[in-house]
């Protein structure tokens, strides 16, 4: 059978079914097997694809004739899978009949058999698609996309103001849903890093479009999605109980082993999942702020104190955009007033690359801000996602980090990460930091033990396969391990030693091969061992293994992808398009999963 004529039925099954056309038995003894059975050469993802599409939401028959919606997303650290998770749930409570899938689960074809599509959309690094929507992304922007006439659609974009690219994974696909016929059920909606209570008005409207006011109205509760997103940021005061630095005398970095007692808290989690950590300020910055607006740290602003609010509520480390153009209108700064009049953005960015709040108000006159205006321009203080380091079947009552404080000089001033020199730096042992778990199912170790895997993590891109490792070790995995790491120098910079030298001892590491930047004159990097390996490397991706990338999302993520292809096509005998295919058909069958940041 050709693929345009299985592409053609396939189309043909999905329309009838959400037509309420196709008579299908959805009983429990019709299962995805019988399909692949009764209808050779169905692949089976394939299958699985029309299975989603034509099964229906709970409390529904197959025969209902009630179209379908589509609530899809794209995430990197789970935020806008959060909010289409609770959308699709509330939708589905007032009888919309509900499809949720992430955008690496569907093919465009499939948004054909759908009449109406909320999409959900984070964007990350520079401006770039999360990798579950990547390839959606690729096939939707190409010159073969359907046409979408009649498809009814809705786009909340996540982003961050303070970068250039602003939303741009979610403009990208409603501009090009629009130039492809599609209609907007609704203006989308850009949001910041305070994104939860302008997603669920909006939420909240889309739903009501799809549903019908009255409807809506009758069965959902106006707080429910503010409840469900209150409960998903869930946090636990857990006590740090064990802080160690990794790093040696001699290193430029200052990356910490920490531990954090869980027991009784009942939080569970998985190796490759995160923890979300609200920091606490650095008090000179609160006071530097609170000189500046000519107050005392205890007078009260809406019943609170605002040395209490301006180091637990608000972000003082990154200047907001609105917060640059308060002080623009204000500087008597010559040279940042000579950058903003110059029109020229790429100069601005440069000029303020690096500096915090306190910088920003020095170019303003004391007290020409507000303390209520300020503190409406700063934005909400949230909480920063960090890699677990640890399984739970070896430490069930507790969760290990591998932080890297970031710390730079720029003029006379010495900077700190807000919530590295947190963690470093001010938080007590045996005092708490508010945790949550951020579950990551795009990062999870393979459900067949005897795969292969390939891990490259350099610097504390090592953090979730010191996780994996524990628990292949502990579950008595037969896979072979393979991990690449590196940093700047041996000496200093090979974090974990000890541990992994014994476990490459033990086997649990079938194979080590270390980078260390600095060593020698020329530089040597984790893609460098890459392409010295490559054929070995190209073996074990013929033999199914997995292949996990954690790190710097800008640059080291991009070299590793290009000498992963480079590797391919060489050791493989392809062209370089067909080596990007090869790494292409592994993301689609979540062989290639990427934690970047």
């Amino acid at each position: 059978m050709g693929s345009g004529t299985f592409d053609h039925i396939l189309e043909r099954l999905i329309l009838e079914s959400t037509m309420g056309k196709l008579k299908l038995s959805i009983s429990e003894d019709i299962k995805i097997h019988r399909i692949k059975r009764t209808i050779p050469g169905f692949a089976a993802k394939t299958v699985e694809r029309l299975w989603r599409l034509v099964r229906p939401s709970a409390g529904s028959s197959a025969t209902d004739p009630k179209p379908m919606v589509g609530f899809l997303y794209g995430s990197q650290t789970g935020n806008a899978e959060s909010l289409a998770r609770d959308a699709a749930a509330l939708a589905e409570s007032v009888g919309i009949h509900i499809l949720l899938a992430a955008l690496d689960e569907i093919d465009a074809d499939d948004l054909l058999g759908l009449s109406e599509v909320v999409f959900f959309l984070s964007t990350y690094g520079e401006g770039d698609m999360p990798d579950n929507a990547e390839l959606f992304w690729e096939t939707l922007s190409g010159t073969e996309a359907p046409q979408f006439y009649g498809l009814h659609f809705g786009v909340l974009a996540l982003g961050n103001k303070n970068y250039r690219d602003f939303c741009r994974a979610g403009k990208q696909v409603d501009a090009r849903l629009e130039a492809l016929g599609a209609t907007r059920l609704i203006a989308r909606l850009d949001c910041d890093v305070d994104f939860e209570e302008p997603a669920a008005r909006w939420t909240r409207d889309v739903l009501a479009l799809i549903a019908g006011e009255n409807s809506l109205s009758a069965n959902l509760n106006a707080g429910a999605l503010d409840a469900q997103a209150s409960a998903r940021h869930r946090s636990f005061s857990a006590k740090l109980v064990e802080r160690r630095r990794l790093s040696g005398a001699t290193s430029d970095k200052d990356i910490h082993h920490l531990e954090f007692g869980i027991a009784d808290s009942g939080i569970t989690y998985t190796a490759g999942d995160a923890v979300g950590i609200r920091p606490v300020n650095d008090p000179e910055l609160v006071g530097a702020i609170i000189t500046w607006l000519g107050f005392n740290a205890d007078a009260l602003m809406d019943g609170k104190p605002l040395d209490f609010i301006l180091l637990r509520e608000r972000e003082i480390r990154n200047p907001p955009v609105e917060l640059v153009h308060a002080v623009a209108e204000r500087t008597v700064d010559d040279n940042f007033r000579a950058v903003w009049q110059s029109g020229d953005e790429q100069a601005l960015r440069d000029f303020l690359h690096g500096v915090d709040v306190v910088d920003l108000l020095s170019w303003a006159p004391p007290a020409s801000l507000s303390a209520e205006d300020l503190l409406q321009l700063l934005k909400p203080l949230t909480h920063r996602c960090y890699s677990i380091a640890s399984s739970p079947l070896v430490a069930a009552q507790s969760v290990h980090l591998t932080i890297g404080s970031l710390r730079y000089v720029r003029g006379n001033r010495a900077y700190r990460g807000a919530c590295s020199s947190f963690l470093s730096d001010r938080l007590v042992k045996g005092t708490g930091a508010d945790i949550f778990i951020v579950p990551n199912q795009n990062f999870r170790l393979p459900t067949d033990p005897s795969t292969p895997i390939i891990m490259v993590g350099p610097g504390t891109g090592i953090a979730p396969f010191r996780a994996f490792l524990q628990e292949r070790q502990a579950i008595g995995a037969s896979g072979r391990n393979w991990l690449f790491f590196g940093d700047q120098h041996h000496d200093s910079d090979f974090i974990y030693h000890d541990e992994i030298l014994n476990q490459l001892r033990d086997g649990v590491l079938t194979r080590l091969d270390l980078a260390f930047s600095r060593d020698q004159p020329e530089k040597i990097y984790v893609q460098t061992r890459m392409l010295e390996n490559g054929a070995d490397l190209y073996d074990w991706l013929e033999q199914g293994a997995f292949f996990y990338l954690c790190g710097d999302a800008i640059r080291m993520a991009r070299d590793v992808e290009n000498a992963l292809i480079q590797v391919i096509a060489q050791h493989g005998g392809m062209s370089n398009p067909m080596a990007q295919d090869y790494v292409a058909r592994m993301k689609r069958e979540k062989r290639y999963l990427r934690d970047v940041y």
